[in-house]
């Protein structure tokens, strides 16, 4: 009998233990903190087909695109995929460079949802094989100052220096990103060498770091103009939530005065509690802001818009959201406008829009970005991973971008 009663005891434990991680791994999920969320769905000894494929999606929304098709696969063995899960195992396929299976799924996919007619530029890509055979004309080589812990990204060409996005600050950060898990990043600068190899990194414009990361920074011609996106907080650097308990990123501004001192920063007013605006660019007039935001999206979906900046007033009017031959229905982000012999071109990355998976690349000209179908980049700078945020030299015979590791 008493063996009996431990059976039954340790089978409670187990079942109060599974459940336990289960709301953990739920209550990190909805609140978009997926490297939690992972952690805690891995625990779950004998995982539903429900939270296989949460523990999947985690490491997809996390880019961590072979572990998503891992547990996308236990998914599948134990009960059927949800319709948007559909989708994002087809992309964890592509981005993992399983063309074939990725074709399957993105069939299934286009089958549950022929109206979302996107997903067949992705099939259109997937059928044929231009992108494995044409190369462009560069040479892409990593960073040599890159820090082998830490992520480096959003870089932007300024005055002869590389400013750019990292986590390095490793030791001396305690907070972490919520949706991440990892420190959050804050701006750095580097000389540039001849060969276009970096060195002495240091922090950029310290005075204005917080403990909550800032990142991707747009700068005017004068210098007097300073656009970055940051978390958003209060006037005592506190964090501000959403209802839906989210800490959603903002973009902010500084600016000099005539006697070029700075001001104190300054929120935009296109920010919002409930929804992320990130990713500023300049025109090269200085008049044209263009940023990522999910502010239409309630599913979190990103796309690019464009606000006015009065040059005068230095008022930011109301958003603008771009066309559909830039936006799609997966989601757009890093924009970054490059100045090349004098004209204007808007460089941005996306998930759904035909390219060879993860993040690409696409390309268009300012002035056309209305009208003119956006032309996706070549090798060596689009690949199968994440690839994002091309600044480019002046003649765009030099430039620089983030990618995940290969």
């Amino acid at each position: 009998m008493k063996s009996n009663t431990y059976l039954i005891m340790a089978m409670i434990f187990v079942i109060t233990s599974c459940s336990h991680y289960e709301r953990l791994g739920d209550k990190a999920y909805e609140n978009l903190e997926f490297q939690k969320a992972i952690k805690n769905y891995s625990k779950i000894k004998n995982r539903s087909s429900e939270d296989a494929a949460k523990l999947a999606s985690s490491y997809m929304l996390l880019n961590q695109y072979e572990q998503a098709t891992i547990f996308y696969e236990e998914a599948l063995k134990k009960g059927e995929l949800s319709t948007e899960n559909h989708l994002r195992y087809a992309m964890a396929l592509q981005a993992s460079g399983d063309f074939e299976a990725a074709e399957i799924w993105y069939t299934k996919y286009h089958e549950l949802e022929p109206e979302r007619e996107i997903v067949l530029d992705k099939l259109n890509y997937l059928d044929t094989t231009s992108f494995k055979t044409s190369e462009g004309k560069g040479i892409a080589s990593k960073m040599q100052s890159s820090h082998p812990n830490a992520s480096d990204y959003s870089p932007l060409l300024y005055n002869g220096k590389l400013i750019f996005s990292s986590e390095r600050n490793l030791e001396n950060d305690n907070q972490t990103a919520g949706w991440t898990g990892r420190p959050h990043s804050d701006l750095y600068q580097a000389d540039i060498n001849s060969n276009g190899v970096l060195y002495n990194i240091k922090p950029f414009m310290e005075d204005f770091s917080t403990e909550f990361g800032e990142g991707a920074v747009a700068i005017n011609k004068n210098g007097n103009e300073i656009y970055y996106t940051k978390h958003n907080l209060d006037e005592s650097n506190n964090v501000i939530t959403s209802k839906n308990d989210v800490v959603h990123l903002q973009i902010y501004r500084l600016r000099k005065d005539a006697n070029g001192q700075w001001f104190e920063p300054e929120k935009l007013e296109i920010n919002g509690d409930d929804y992320s605006c990130m990713h500023p660019t300049l025109s090269s007039n200085g008049k044209w802001l263009y940023y990522a935001s999910d502010m239409s999206n309630p599913n979190g979906q990103t796309d690019l818009y464009v606000s006015y900046v009065d040059p005068l007033t230095k008022t930011v009017f109301l958003p603008i959201k771009l066309s559909d031959n830039i936006n799609s229905d997966g989601d757009e982000l890093f924009p970054v406008i490059n100045n090349i012999h004098g004209t204007d071109y808007l460089y941005y990355s996306s998930d759904l829009k035909g390219g060879p998976g993860g993040l690409d690349i696409y390309k268009v000209k300012r002035k056309n970005i209305w009208t003119e179908k956006p032309s996706l980049l070549p090798k060596p700078i689009n690949s199968t991973k994440d690839d994002a945020g091309l600044t480019l030299s002046s003649d765009g015979s030099r430039g620089y971008f983030s990618t995940n590791p290969v």
